[in-house]
């Protein structure tokens, strides 16, 4: 008659631990959302004039500023230091250059090129004049308007200054007929040797058309993969099945008289790193100790494997806090095992302390699917050099893969 009444009580507990949970709104996996971090935002405005504030990271993006990272607080009297500036020249309508020191972005801005930062302006504000362009000729043929020096970085042929790519000036490499395989099925396309072979393909020679070209029928047979810790049966070619970390089953067999084994899977206990806390995953032992993890045996769980966790509410160990702790807990709790607060007996107080680190997880605990702190991340003024502004793209021909032609099957 005790054990029915303690069983009694246990159900009155965990029927007021799920009204908590409903009228909190956390049941189900629904969580209390983190506060979201803050911290300095230096912003330039029009008069160059930089302010710091304290602001989430996506509101500084917003405002155009410079994130300085999350708890950095601003500096005395709201001080930022000011962007680095540098030489910017900007040729005018007139093709007169001229100088004014700027911030990158700036210069960017104003379509100019950016000298560097800390250098300073020519004696008149005098710029030097753009370097010439011309023509540059790819190995594949294609033609390219740009300067001498980015076109040998290219490992192109520059032609002359002045020279443009229409028409385009750059010999074309000799084409043929490239068989591939495509979706299990053979397919021809005009192409160059070197690009064929690139794609796997075997080149029929130079001048060769698809419309004479039978490719041949590539061999087929089963293949079993595992993907989320499930095998499945497709049927590939043996080359595709290798690259998916597969096993051929043989030329010409089929997945219908094909059983692929199921993976051995358990536990798998990562330690704590300097950027991540201790988890636990799911997986084969060979996957473990891929991610350099100790592996808790086949077909053991997080909890019975007592992987490490650094959040006393994530209660099946998994590395994260989520509903799923709270069924498990809940159960250990009915068992007469869900001694939480560690005072040596289960009872209600254990409830009350679960939920307390359930309903607001404390420092160290991680909610299941939840975001963390996004870093700083850097100058949001500045996005890089983008450099001559002048390039006129490519002219030259736009598709290796050329004349699909015939199929010739």
């Amino acid at each position: 008659m005790r054990s029915f009444e303690s069983f009694q009580a246990r159900l009155g507990t965990i029927a007021g631990a799920l009204c908590c949970l409903l009228t909190s709104g956390l049941a189900l996996g629904q969580t209390t959302p983190p506060p979201v971090p803050t911290g300095a935002c230096c912003v330039t405005d029009a008069a160059g004039v930089v302010t710091c504030s304290v602001l989430t990271d996506d509101a500084c993006d917003a405002a155009h500023g410079r994130y300085k990272g999350n708890n950095v607080a601003c500096a005395a009297g709201n001080a930022c230091p000011p962007p680095p500036t540098g030489a910017c020249c900007v040729t005018g309508a007139a093709g007169v250059a001229s100088c004014s020191v700027v911030t990158k972005g700036a210069c960017r801005s104003a379509h100019g090129r950016y000298q560097g930062n800390a250098v300073a302006c020519a004696a008149g504000n005098a710029c030097p004049p753009p370097p010439p362009k011309g023509a540059c000729c790819a190995a594949s043929g294609r033609c390219n308007v740009t300067t001498q020096a980015r076109c040998t970085a290219k490992a192109g042929t520059y032609q002359t200054d002045g020279s443009t790519c229409t028409p385009n000036v750059c010999p074309q490499p000799a084409r043929g007929a490239c068989c591939t395989t495509e979706h299990n099925a053979a397919s021809c396309a005009i192409d160059t040797a070197a690009h064929c072979a690139g794609e796997q393909g075997t080149y029929q020679g130079d001048n060769s058309t698809c419309a004479v070209t039978t490719c041949p029928a590539p061999v087929l047979g089963a293949c079993c993969t595992t993907e989320n810790n499930l095998a499945s049966c497709e049927i590939t070619t043996a080359a595709n099945c290798t690259a998916e970390q597969g096993a051929y089953q043989g030329d010409n067999s089929v997945c219908a008289a094909t059983t692929c084994p199921q993976p051995i899977v358990g536990a798998c206990c990562i330690a704590a790193t300097a950027t991540a806390a201790p988890r636990c995953t799911i997986g084969t032992v060979a996957n473990c100790a891929t991610a350099t993890g100790t592996y808790g045996g086949d077909a053991s769980t997080c909890r019975s494997a007592n992987c490490p966790t650094a959040c006393p509410c994530d209660w099946d160990h998994s590395g994260a806090v989520s509903h799923i702790d709270f069924f498990v807990f809940m159960n250990d709790f009915l068992a007469g095992q869900g001694d939480f607060n560690g005072d040596g007996v289960t009872n209600n107080q254990d409830v009350t302390d679960f939920l307390s680190c359930y309903n607001n997880p404390p420092v160290g605990c991680v909610r299941s699917g939840g975001g963390g702190d996004h870093g700083d991340h850097g100058d949001h003024g500045d996005h890089g050099d983008h450099g001559d502004h002048g390039d006129h793209g490519d002219h030259g021909d736009r598709g290796d893969r050329g004349d699909h032609g015939g199929h010739g099957r």
